[in-house]
């Protein structure tokens, strides 16, 4: 059973939290008031706490079109519910509803940037620095624009595991097929309906193509399909800017990084074919030259949701094992 559709408790009101040492084990939903370009919103996420000594927590940010379920899946679970395992390694973790998306307030699609879903981070970092010392930022496409943007401008957390993310365009999809998969108007979409016109959704069907591999259980592809979420436009625009060489914050980072892909992933294409952890490590070191630290692990059968493929065990022993080499 997934670990997030069995909360303990509901609607703590932040900031007022409790130290580490009070924190219950199991799961509590918080609500954490932020402000973004001069307006208060509030960020609802769940809190999960492992029994035991606690390693640190683990901010988990979600991709364009996901909320934080992509973080604990309840479809095959036991092997794809990155939550679940990251409490068995004995850590805590934070998913969170990013800005405009689930349960987290909405601002206007069009207008709202990857650098106001930064600020939104930045404040959830901080309040999970309240509560443990040692902070990782997970994070997954969208999401990882979106940290990758705040580790640039903060570099507030300890380390920073970015997946499904490339900066140059290496999709080997021709850029109006892509671009319609991935800029269906939510409005449209029976399914996510509740959004306005401002939001983003994938096309109706498209999803197994876009985001899984031929590997991928269909339940979870169909699953997913049914209870698919929107992303801001202006996110996805302003998301897909910070990729161009030249401008990309990855440059400003200098926590440890590293960068997670799929090797099946839509980003790799003619240009990088295959994705190999060599391929990668050559063409994105460049964008992460001030990290403390730069490494790649790729999972060759696994498609953009790293996640949600029957691999995710292997990446997430990868990502601990990452995180382990990097903890003092």
């Amino acid at each position: 059973m997934a670990v997030l559709g069995a909360v303990l408790s509901c609607c703590v009101a932040a900031p007022a939290v409790a130290a580490a040492a009070d924190t219950p084990t199991g799961c509590t939903e918080q609500r954490l008031p932020v402000q973004v370009a001069g307006r208060q919103y509030t960020v609802a996420g769940t809190l999960c706490v492992p029994e035991g000594e606690v390693r640190g927590i683990q901010v988990l940010a979600h991709g364009g079109t996901y909320t934080r379920q992509y973080w604990d899946w309840p479809i095959n679970s036991d092997q794809l519910s990155y939550v679940e395992h990251a409490l068995a390694d004995g850590y805590a973790t934070f998913a969170y509803d990013r800005l405009g998306v689930g349960e987290t307030d909405r601002p206007f699609g069009l207008t709202t940037t990857v650098s106001h879903g930064a600020d939104a981070l930045h404040q959830v970092i901080s309040w999970a620095s309240s509560l443990y010392d040692d902070v990782t930022v997970v994070s997954h496409s969208l999401g990882s624009a979106i940290a990758v943007n705040e580790a640039g401008r903060y570099n507030d957390a300890d380390r920073l595991v970015v997946t499904g993310l490339l900066h140059v365009p290496f999709s080997a999809r021709t850029p109006v097929s892509f671009a319609t998969d991935i800029t269906y108007p939510a409005c449209l979409d029976p399914v996510t309906k509740g959004y306005g016109c401002d939001y983003l959704t994938s096309r109706p069907g498209a999803r197994g193509d876009l985001v899984y591999s031929d590997t991928a259980d269909p339940a979870v592809i169909e699953y997913d399909e049914a209870h698919k979420s929107a992303m801001a436009a202006g996110q996805l625009a302003s998301g897909i800017t910070e990729l161009a060489p030249g401008t990309a914050p990855a440059s400003r980072i200098r926590i440890p990084v590293l960068l997670a892909m799929g090797g099946k992933d839509f980003f790799c294409g003619a240009l990088l074919q295959p994705c190999t952890e060599a391929s990668i490590r050559e063409s994105e070191s460049r964008y992460y030259a001030n990290a403390a630290s730069f490494d790649v692990y790729v999972e060759p059968t696994s498609g953009h949701n790293l996640a949600l493929h029957p691999t995710a065990p292997q990446t997430e022993d990868a990502i601990d094992a990452w995180i382990r080499s990097q903890q003092k």
